[in-house]
């Protein structure tokens, strides 16, 4: 099946353009060629064909000779041919087609037939019937004038041109009727968006030209594109107020006791070793929680800027998460913390940055040895496949979060406790930056209540 495409159509208009000219002189050409045939059989009966008219006319029986009539019509230079009871007497092989069966009678008759004057007389003579008949070339009347031809040209050509117009402008027409509906469609749509309306989008019903039917696609993609930057755009500055609002919460209260501090040691308040050092110590904490606080800021502002350079690698994720649980086991080995390995896969790889991914797993855990109250806090690992997929579940034996605040401890500086204010019980990032890292490796992380609190890891498999 042909393509509908515009240039096709385009195309086909050429060619109509070219063969209707053809085709209008071809027209032209045939009838001025039956005006010529015309023409040239329009001829003048031969001038001598009334002197044998009335020379036949007047004989009889007193006139008629049979051995003279041929030699009075000699001086004519007409063919003559004479039957007597209908056998030939005369019969000279001249031009003239004579024959038997023309239609003659007893009256004089002239004929002009195929290019001849034919004069015919039936006589009956003393019981005997003769047919006499005599023929001669026409006089043609057909002569081409010297502007016959110039004529012909002049209305070919004009016909030609008149053709061409009325052709040209109805091809027109429907060409450009055909390109202004979608025209107009994308004119219409491209005003809604002006408007803020990125919702409606075009359609084109008659699927006449491929062309317009990408065109028309790529316009609404293009208007997905935007309505998908504009919210993400919005997404991007509701987080920057959060995040100049946690900020401005966060650092409030060890830049206090900073200042507080240090004003002690200007004004001499602490006036012995054991209270300087007290002091300085002090200071020297709440700096760290600055440091941390700053460093876990520009971690965000990287993320969401997506101006941090990730770099994805295929890892074995069994042997990932192993090692991963015998660090912390190390890190952890002074505190009541029991590391559970539920790893059911052993050879299966996933693309991840696995510096990020390490930073993922251990906001994990500190999220949960912070909010776990309990002297013996567990932690458990469970890996395993899911069709395509890779899930990692780290669960431990809290109290959980309540249903409805699953989704939100994934904001910026959400807190579930909001009396829970200092950066030291939690900055409220943690997750945030979990969540933002995971969706840079094409994955998902949600949270349920499972005797505890249980956060599931969804990774897209790689081929080993």
């Amino acid at each position: 099946m042909e393509e509908k495409t515009l240039a096709n159509r385009i195309f086909r208009y050429n060619i109509t353009l070219i063969i209707l000219p053809i085709f209008a002189v071809f027209a032209i050409g045939l009838i001025g060629l039956f005006i010529a045939m015309d023409a040239f059989n329009n001829e003048r009966v031969n001038e001598n064909a009334v002197v044998i008219e009335q020379y036949f006319e007047s004989l009889d029986e007193a006139t008629f000779n049979e051995n003279q009539v041929d030699i009075y019509l000699d001086d004519y230079e007409f063919e003559f041919y004479m039957s007597k009871n209908g056998s030939p007497l005369v019969n000279k092989d001249g031009i003239a087609p004579f024959n038997d069966n023309m239609l003659i009678d007893e009256r004089t008759s002239v004929v002009s037939m195929m290019g001849y004057t034919y004069v015919t007389r039936k006589l009956n003579i003393n019981y005997d019937t003769y047919i006499l008949m005599a023929a001669a070339e026409n006089h043609s009347t057909f002569f081409i004038k010297p502007g016959f031809f110039f004529n012909i040209l002049a209305y070919s050509i004009i016909t030609i041109v008149i053709v061409l117009l009325l052709t040209s402008l109805y091809l027109t027409r429907r060409l450009s009727k055909s390109i202004e509906e979608p025209l107009e469609k994308i004119i219409r749509g491209t005003n809604r968006i002006k408007k803020g309306n990125l919702d409606e989008k075009i359609t084109y019903e008659k699927n006449e030209y491929e062309e317009f039917e990408r065109v028309c696609d790529t316009f609404n993609e293009m208007m997905d594109q935007l309505k998908e930057n504009i919210e993400k755009n919005k997404k991007i500055e509701h987080n920057r107020k959060v995040l100049i609002a946690g900020i401005s919460h966060d650092l409030k209260t060890p830049l206090t006791s900073i200042k507080g501090y240090t004003k002690g040691l200007i004004d001499g308040v602490a006036n012995t070793d054991e209270k300087r050092n007290y002091y300085l110590k002090t200071i020297y904490e709440k700096t760290e929680t600055l440091e941390n606080l700053f460093n876990q800021l520009v971690l965000v502002s990287d993320l969401q800027s997506e101006t941090m350079d990730i770099k994805l690698v295929k890892t074995n994720i069994s042997k990932y998460i192993s090692n991963f649980i015998q660090e912390v086991k190390m890190e952890y080995s002074s505190r009541n913390i029991n590391f559970i390995d539920n790893i059911s896969v052993t050879n299966c790889y996933v693309n991840i940055d696995q510096v990020q991914f390490g930073r993922v797993l251990f906001n994990i855990v500190n999220n949960s040895i912070k909010y776990v109250n309990k002297e013996l806090i567990e932690i458990s690992f469970n890996v395993y496949e899911e069709n395509e997929f890779v899930k990692i579940e780290i669960k431990d034996n809290g109290e959980g979060v309540p249903n409805d605040k699953l989704e939100e401890i994934f904001d910026l500086f959400y807190r579930l406790d909001s009396s829970r204010t200092g950066p030291q019980n939690g900055s409220g990032l943690g997750l945030a930056i979990c969540k933002t890292i995971i969706e840079a490796f094409h994955g998902t992380i949600i949270a349920i209540n499972d005797s505890g609190l249980k956060l599931i890891i969804t990774l897209p498999k790689e081929v080993k």
